[in-house]
């Protein structure tokens, strides 16, 4: 392999901080302030990791599924 396609430590450097600071831009981890919509998505990321899938979540007054994963 050539010395070219190679990453050297600053390309690496520079990735790394290109990365973390969109991440926390993008307010993964709740660092930074997320879109309101973003709670629902962590609510279910949470409950996927937690519960055996596929995930269903019942709708006791309809007596029937309200969302599946």
């Amino acid at each position: 392999m050539t010395r070219s396609a190679l990453l050297g430590r600053r390309e690496w450097v520079f990735a790394a901080t290109s990365a973390l600071a969109l991440t926390v831009v993008a307010g993964v981890g709740n660092v930074n302030l997320q879109v309101v919509d973003y709670v629902k998505h962590n609510l279910v990321f949470h409950d996927l990791v937690e519960y055996p899938w596929p995930l269903t979540c019942r709708n006791l007054a309809a007596g029937g599924s309200l969302l599946r994963f």
